[in-house]
């Protein structure tokens, strides 16, 4: 593969026509084609399951609450200390579960991103005829391997389980919701299972609210991972220079003149009115 496919399967060299959806595609596949795609893959099935416990959890204790208040209503003794020694089961397993799920997150994510800078080092040191080239195309290069690889892999593991736990318990408590609840009188209609509906629009009615106030954090910290880059850039530069003889102040002073010219153009909290 290409220098210039390997860095624009992360986004900033692919063609106009590609969404970004795709483009996203191609760079968490990557992975899943390595020679470390059978532990991608295996580890994919243990999160997902684990993710599925963490649902299965959630119902037990839903329902263990139910028989605890019914054994509490019935004056049930032997029913109430044998459901407080389930209750002390299901938190145990919630707490492995949880403990388990964590360190495998973890793992996973540091092998995936052990792999993803060593593709995109190889592919911007090693292959490369003309580094300096990608540097024209992505805006600090080698501290977008060391940070943005890193916030990527976990961040997408972590968003992952969370969508497919969510997911899943939209899907079980749903049942559970259409279950209990009967039907309503709403303006002369009868609504069936209307906690169900109204669970459904309140979600909904909160993504469109969220995504119209998150829309537009995305470019803004986009800017601010920018000009933190370019920071970075100037501190090593000047410390690097700083122990060469003959460095004159006027350059510093432009030096620093820039850098001061870049913090001023932070993304701030005006911009989210604009």
């Amino acid at each position: 593969m290409s220098m210039n496919s390997k860095f624009s399967s992360g986004g900033n060299g692919a063609s106009e026509k590609s969404s970004f959806f795709r483009k996203t595609f191609c760079l968490v596949s990557l992975y899943w084609k390595s020679e470390e795609k059978l532990f991608a893959w295996c580890s994919l099935l243990a999160l997902g399951g684990l993710s599925l416990l963490a649902v299965a959890t959630a119902l037990a204790i839903n329902e263990w609450y139910k028989h605890f208040y019914n054994a509490i209503q019935e004056l049930d003794a032997y029913s109430f200390y044998r459901l407080v020694l389930v209750f002390i089961a299901i938190v145990l397993f919630s707490v492995f579960r949880s403990v388990l799920i964590t360190y495998w997150v973890d793992v996973f994510a540091l092998r995936w991103r052990r792999w993803l800078t060593n593709h995109y080092l190889s592919a911007w040191v090693v292959e490369s005829n003309r580094p300096d080239q990608i540097e024209r195309q992505v805006d600090n290069p080698d501290q977008r391997i060391a940070e943005d690889i890193n916030k990527f892999t976990f961040e997408t593991i972590d968003l992952a389980c969370g969508l497919f736990y969510t997911l899943a318990s939209v899907v079980s408590f749903s049942v559970v919701l259409i279950g209990i609840s009967g039907g309503a009188q709403l303006w002369g209609l009868n609504i069936p299972a209307y906690m169900f509906w109204a669970a459904i629009f309140y979600a909904l009615l909160g993504t469109f609210i969220s995504q119209k106030i998150g829309f537009k954090l995305v470019s803004l910290s986009n800017n601010q991972q920018r000009s933190e880059a370019d920071l970075r850039y100037f501190l090593i530069r000047f410390r690097d220079h700083s122990c060469e003889r003959g460095i004159s102040q006027a350059a510093m002073a432009k030096k620093t003149a820039s850098v001061k010219s870049s913090m001023s153009a932070w993304p701030t909290c005006a911009a989210l009115s604009a």
